[in-house]
């Protein structure tokens, strides 16, 4: 059993399962395409949901061959010294583990107003709070496979439901339902052509450019017209850090036109396959930093391709001179496949020097995926070029 553990200093959280990338423990609630029902509603469907495609090109296999088995890695090293970053932890600190639980219940977590962490829990059907003592009690039950906790500015707490007729429901201040169906009357399941999915924009990093003018949003769009979706960029003056609302403008069709809230983008890495289809095909997760050697931004990203329920297919690295164009990207190149643990995504580079953080970094790096680092990064500036 893979578990999820709560680790602080005080409170960082490091999640180890998605539920695409394990099997159903008894008891627990089923997403949609896992409950016994799902055939028996898709089949109402005026638009259904098309059969699986033929296996291939998923994480560790390639036409359908067999999966190579996973790296073997030493665990990480028992002694370690943590250094300080001014304003946000002194040196010396050590990880404690508060909280720890098993099976996919640690999903879209979030701070309530006094500190508190609520955290869905998608195989208990439930929301908990972790207080800052440690402490956990139940405050939602009944979820329907729930996650993807979200809150406004006013407190009203949101979920996406993910068991059979999924739905985005509002927890707080009142409970209800309030979306279910397609726009052509269908449940929202009929959708679910690659597992539920939601669409919208998620996995962001910013960064901010070499003269400190904007700040620099690169995301993963996952919902609309295929042509839409990828690894597309926003970005918004640092003047205006203060007074966001309305000041973030993303880039599409060769400019910065396109209002941050409602507006549509050109991606810069476009997916090849809908995030809807069986067979998705799509760079996410971008992690960017600016490396001093090379006098460059660099991004790691995922790719997860092509395969039911989004396999990891590898780590990609691109090169950017300036960040301010969009289009200056370089070819997308592979620099690591299995990882050798599950689920493998999530990379990030992280600089080893005084003064280098996870968005400044120089010739070595560390680099992390999902929160575990077994690697060193070098850059070279002829790599970059």
């Amino acid at each position: 059993m893979k578990r999820n553990v709560l680790l602080s200093l005080p409170f960082v959280l490091a999640s180890s399962v998605a539920l695409a990338q394990v099997a159903l423990p008894p008891g627990a609630s089923p997403q949609s395409t896992q409950d016994p029902g799902y055939k028996e509603l898709i089949a109402t469907c005026k638009t259904p949901p098309p059969a699986p495609g033929a296996r291939g090109g998923g994480a560790g296999r390639a036409g359908g061959a067999p999966a190579a088995a996973p790296t073997t890695f030493p665990p990480p090293p028992a002694d370690y010294n943590v250094t300080e970053i001014p304003g946000v932890i002194a040196a010396g600190q050590k990880w404690t583990k508060v909280w720890e639980v098993d099976g996919n219940n640690a999903d879209g977590i979030l701070s309530d107003k006094d500190g508190n962490l609520l955290i869905a829990q998608n195989h208990n059907a439930a929301v908990v709070k972790l207080d800052q003592s440690g402490k956990v009690s139940t405050v939602y039950k009944d979820t329907h496979t729930g996650g993807a906790l979200s809150m406004n500015k006013k407190g009203d707490l949101f979920i996406v439901e993910r068991g059979l007729r999924a739905n985005v429901s509002q927890l707080a201040p009142k409970r209800r339902i309030l979306a279910d169906k397609m726009q052509n009357g269908d449940p929202i399941d009929c959708n679910a052509k690659n597992g539920f999915f939601a669409g919208g924009h998620g996995d962001f990093s910013v960064v901010v450019d070499r003269g400190g003018a904007y700040l620099y949003f690169l995301f993963g769009n996952y919902g609309g017209p295929l042509e839409g979706q990828g690894i597309a960029m926003a970005r918004m003056a640092v003047s205006d850090r203060w007074g966001p609302a309305g000041s973030v403008w993303k880039w599409r069709d060769g400019r910065w036109g396109e209002p941050g809230l409602g507006g549509l983008v050109t991606p810069i890495l476009p997916a090849k396959e809908s995030w809807q289809s069986s067979k998705a095909d799509s760079f996410w997760g971008p992690s960017v930093h600016y490396n001093t050697h090379l006098d460059a931004f660099v991004m790691l990203a995922s790719r997860s391709c092509c395969d039911e329920r989004w396999p990891q297919e590898g780590i990609y690295i691109s090169f950017n001179r300036f960040i301010g164009n969009p289009e200056g990207w370089s070819a997308p190149r592979k620099i690591i496949g299995n990882v050798g643990y599950g689920p493998g995504w999530y990379p990030q580079v992280i600089g080893v020097e005084e003064g280098e953080t996870d968005t400044r970094a120089g010739r070595k790096a560390r680099m992390y995926i999902h929160g575990i680092s077994y690697w060193e990064l070098e850059f070279e500036r002829a790599a970059a070029q």
